[in-house]
Formats: C-alpha cells, sequence, structure tokens
C-alpha cells in the first residue's frame, strides 16, 4: 500500500512529501525514524488518516 510521509520544517510548514510503498504501517513509522535527522517533523499518512508524527529532538540542529 502507497503512504503519504510529508516532511515538514520547525514550523510546520510543508517542505516535500511523497507517496511510497510499504508493506505495514510499522515498515511506514520505521521510515520517518530515519528520516528525521534531516527534518524536524515527519508525518505520515495512509490514505487521508494521520498514523504518526514523529519530532526530531530538539537539541539536534
Amino acid at each position: 500500500m502507497n503512504y503519504s510521509v510529508k516532511y515538514l520544517d520547525k514550523g510546520g510548514i510543508t517542505e516535500r512529501s511523497e507517496f511510497l510503498p510499504f508493506n505495514t504501517d510499522a515498515e511506514a513509522n520505521a521510515h520517518a525514524r530515519i528520516e528525521l535527522p534531516r527534518h524536524f517533523i515527519v508525518e505520515v499518512w495512509k490514505a487521508d488518516t494521520l498514523l504518526s508524527r514523529t519530532f526530531r529532538d530538539p537539541q539536534i540542529n
């Protein structure tokens, strides 16, 4: 299934988004954690449902 992954800046503004195929919600959420060093917030959407919103540690620049 395709998931929409949104990458946001620290103000909550979407910098970019993409559709990615994952087999499970857990795989999609794992991808979000991998992307956190490059983005302040990563959201994972499945259809019109927000599955997770992951925040980077504010101590990391």
